[in-house]
């Protein structure tokens, strides 16, 4: 029994480590710490946390227990605000933009170059979703904190 008790939590330790040490790295650049410097990073420099975070709470989100569900939930308003920090961003933040698709096999440059509204447009379309789904797991984490829903309908006599 304790072998097979232990394979679930090297699993986890391996995943949640591994995805940690993805997001570190961004992080860290944004602090000029490691091999990489806030000039690497295409934008402000807290666009360094906000691509790395997402990483760091999945990787943590993976450790506790299955019944630390206000603990989970939180890492994942966490990863869901990063991704939106950096959608709101490109989207609806000042200056030029460009982006580029495709793959390196197609130009010798590494993909096509997307600027302006080309650019902005499918982020700000992923921006509003991320942000619609951010504003209802705080509803539903503050709902759970504060004893559940309340109860609609109820009738008293």
């Amino acid at each position: 029994m304790a072998d097979q008790e232990k394979k679930p939590v090297l699993g986890k330790l391996l995943i949640g480590s591994f995805s940690i040490a993805l997001g570190v790295f961004p992080a860290l650049a944004s602090f000029d710490i490691g091999p990489l410097r806030t000039g690497d990073i295409n934008g402000p420099w807290w666009m360094g946390v906000a691509a790395g975070g997402p990483f760091i709470a999945a990787g943590i989100v993976v450790l506790p227990p299955e019944s630390a569900k206000t603990f989970r939930s939180l890492m994942a308003l966490l990863i869901i605000a990063g991704l939106a920090t950096m959608g709101n961003w490109i989207a609806f933040g000042a200056g030029e933009r460009a982006c580029i698709t495709g793959s390196a096999s197609t130009t010798t440059d590494g993909g096509i170059a997307l600027s302006g509204l080309a650019c902005r447009i499918p982020f700000g379309l992923g921006a509003v979703v991320l942000d619609a789904l951010l504003i209802y797991g705080l509803a539903r984490v503050l709902q759970g904190l504060a004893g559940g829903p309340p109860s609609l309908g109820a009738c008293r006599t």
